[in-house]
């Protein structure tokens, strides 16, 4: 996924004609894009970690449970044991691109 720069967050209400409140929309579009597999989510992750990008992934170890435990288990757990589910990008969408770019929209 890629996103915005975080410091730019803005999110809003939408209403439909019912006039129920769908709270909490991004006003700036995520570009959602799909991995076929953990280590591809990981080399992402690596890759942002290398150019210093800020970006939140999520793990296998994140599922189950309120966020104590997941913490708990994600401690217990290698990286290289955890199967990546997910990450959001933060960023320049250009720079973000270059290393992206293999990888297909989410339908």
């Amino acid at each position: 996924m890629v996103c915005y720069p975080p410091d730019q967050a803005k999110f809003v209400d939408y209403v439909d004609k019912d006039e129920n409140v769908h709270p909490g929309i991004s006003h700036y579009p995520f570009i959602v894009l799909k991995a076929e597999n953990s280590n591809k989510i990981r080399r992402v992750r690596e890759e942002a970690l290398s150019q210093d990008i800020k970006f939140t992934d999520f793990a296998h170890t994140m599922m189950e449970g309120g966020s104590v435990a997941q913490q708990a288990l994600t401690r217990e757990t290698r990286e290289s044991d955890l199967e990546y589910l997910g990450i959001c990008l933060f960023g320049e969408t250009e720079v973000l691109r270059e290393f992206t770019k293999k990888f297909s929209l989410y339908r």
